[in-house]
């Protein structure tokens, strides 16, 4: 062995501890200003596939769950995706390869939409064959980009977006203060008629597997990021997790998303006090 390999030894062990002491970010935490999730209102866009189906959804308004660790909620910009890989390290959307979207509002019916997907309104009472179209939401906020899609469908029954109506704390109301270092469960409580039932191509029904993302401030310690779905025929409820406050942490404000696997999305916000 040279000599020099005893000081890149060291070296190497030298920077790998201190890697290992790095403070890095957790997906659960809110250190910085993000977008955790945007929804769609309604959840998609769509026209009936008959004369007696619900109105069409040619425009849905575009929200965003933006957060940041002093509690504001930063400006989120949206744009239409042109037709092409969103995922690409150069695609610009909000930018060069989108239609700015400036009041988060996304409409079949403006000339621009339509010259970028190719879709126009259909004539009322045309019968129309069973299609789905997926458009791609591109959208920035303090230098994080992101995409969401929203599907446009020929369909009797549009998806609609679930409620989260509260969070529960070991059974009973969220509210401090929590204790630091006591682990505590926290539970995600839907509005009623959230999970939809749906059908399948085949012909077969299933319950909407809903999901949930946590987030929260400060250096407490979410048990799971993600909850698991129901797996598909399972009523069963696996959305709560578990939750240890920091002692230095004054308050704590949880950040709850669901989504029910079909493009519907709600999210519910709650802070308490640490002690």
């Amino acid at each position: 062995m040279s000599r020099r390999a005893p000081r890149f030894l060291a070296t190497l062990a030298t920077l790998l501890l201190v890697a290992c002491n790095m403070d890095f970010e957790r997906q659960s935490q809110v250190k910085r200003p993000r977008v955790l999730a945007v929804r769609a209102e309604p959840a998609e866009l769509s026209a009936p596939l008959s004369p007696a189906g619900p109105p069409a959804a040619l425009q849905v308004q575009l929200f965003a769950l933006s957060v940041s660790p002093d509690g504001g909620a930063p400006a989120v910009r949206f744009a239409l995706c042109r037709p092409a890989n969103p995922y690409a390290a150069d695609f610009e959307c909000p930018g060069k390869d989108g239609v700015d979207l400036p009041d988060g509002r996304l409409s079949l019916l403006e000339p621009a939409v339509q010259a970028l997907t190719g879709i126009t309104p259909p004539p009322p009472g045309v019968p129309l064959q069973p299609a789905s179209i997926p458009l791609f939401v591109g959208f920035e906020c303090e230098g994080e980009r992101g995409v969401r899609q929203v599907a446009f469908r020929f369909t009797d029954a549009p998806n609609q977006n679930p409620a989260l109506v509260d969070l529960q704390l070991d059974g009973g109301k969220l509210q401090g203060p929590l204790v630091a270092g006591e682990e505590v469960e926290i539970v995600p409580v839907l509005g009623e008629g959230s999970r939809e039932t749906f059908l399948l191509p085949d012909g077969g029904a299933r319950l909407e597997p809903m999901a949930f993302s946590w987030h929260a401030t400060g250096e407490g310690r979410i048990g799971f990021f993600r909850s698991l779905a129901p797996a598909e025929g399972d009523d069963e409820d696996l959305s709560s997790t578990r939750y240890t406050p920091d002692a230095g942490d004054g308050s704590v404000t949880f950040h709850v998303v669901a989504r029910d696997g079909r493009g519907g999305t709600a999210w519910i916000s709650r802070t308490v006090d640490v002690r």
